[in-house]
């Protein structure tokens, strides 16, 4: 059989997280409908979570992050990766990774390689000088830039990438497995445990909701904020109706057996796990942040957005959707509709056709 191209993706990691997801499943898309080659390099040594098909190749560097500056860490992650594509030998390079875009660009365009980048931050994230110097250095540079939003598309040409090179592109939905599970009286949060996520705020709104019958179930890596949020929810008296579950690889299971779901972020780019809860039918309760929720809720039609940081207007709409089961059920049908907007076979052609111009 032929293979068409050999792409390679270069990417922080496989360890859980967003952009981690989406990248293993455009992977594993690719190689199963279009027969291309296709290799990840990591840009640091972590563990993997996200399953990708057995003929994709992961190359990790052979040197850890810990020990080294910014600039030793980018100065050495520069070579390992123009060293390994010079051995690989890839058609196109692809980099996802705010923070290490620019790299990818400097080396893959010192090797004449044909490159493309895509930011999964928020636009309105602020970074270190020196990442942000070399951002505003080399993204201009790139071939194309796959923006999730148009916000995302905006601030790339504020930045001095020619809109001709711009594409929005947002994530696709994952093949989900729907189980027949009975709803529960519990509220999802799928967040790892960091102060970006904003499960403080939603632990604040849930301690103030009336139906006191309801549960919060909080699935996702532990990180800087666990001690804190287990802490607040013995300060808020929730402890007993909060659970911990951890990042979970049967997390269709849980989506499908709660009742609702919740995302509190202080700052997103395109949250997978929204899109996801939406998938399986979940009536949807967003924080209308700077960029994301609003690119895909419409309020009060396929869910619910509320003023960023209202947690008073939140409490209030965690109630009414736990007091109106029609309505949870009515939002819930709607949002089903985003597996077809942002279908994995749909999203995926936009993408092979924008790098392929």
């Amino acid at each position: 059989m032929k293979v068409n191209r050999h792409i390679v993706f270069i990417i922080p990691s496989l360890q859980q997280g967003g952009l981690e997801n989406s990248v293993s499943v455009l992977v594993n898309q690719l190689t199963k409908d279009n027969n291309h080659r296709i290799s990840i390099i990591c840009f640091y040594k972590n563990s993997v979570f996200y399953k990708v098909d057995k003929s994709v190749e992961i190359i990790h560097p052979n040197f850890h992050r810990k020990g080294f500056s910014t600039v030793q860490y980018y100065l050495k992650s520069f070579f390992f990766i123009k060293n390994t594509l010079k051995d690989i030998k890839p058609d196109v390079v692809i980099s996802f990774g705010d923070y290490i875009n620019a790299i990818s660009i400097l080396t893959a365009k010192s090797l004449g390689l044909p490159v493309y980048i895509s930011d999964r931050s928020s636009p309105g994230k602020n970074f270190p000088f020196f990442v942000n110097l070399l951002r505003n250095i080399a993204y201009p540079k790139a071939k194309g830039v796959i923006a999730q939003t148009q916000r995302a598309k905006d601030q790339k040409v504020k930045m001095g990438v020619r809109e001709d090179k711009i594409k929005v592109i947002p994530n696709p939905v994952r093949r989900i497995s729907i189980l027949k599970e009975p709803k529960r009286k519990i509220v999802l949060c799928v967040a790892r445990h960091y102060k970006v996520k904003g499960i403080d705020r939603l632990f604040e709104a849930f301690a103030n909701t009336h139906e006191k019958s309801w549960q919060l179930e909080i699935a996702g890596s532990e990180g800087p904020e666990t001690k804190y949020l287990k802490e607040l929810a013995e300060n808020l008296n929730i402890s007993e109706r909060v659970t911990f579950l951890g990042a979970r690889k049967d997390i269709d299971a849980i989506y499908s057996y709660s009742g609702i779901f919740a995302l509190t972020s202080r700052s997103e780019g395109f949250p997978n796990a929204l899109i996801e809860a939406m998938a399986h039918g979940l009536p949807c309760i967003a924080f209308d942040i700077n960029a994301g929720p609003a690119d895909i809720i419409k309020h009060e039609v396929n869910g619910i957005l509320v003023e960023d940081g209202n947690i008073g207007e939140l409490t209030l709409q965690l109630n009414l959707l736990m007091e109106d089961t029609a309505r949870r059920n009515e939002l819930g049908k709607r949002a089903l509709k985003i597996m077809d907007r942002l279908s994995l076979e749909r999203i995926s052609e936009d993408f092979l056709a924008f790098i392929s111009r």
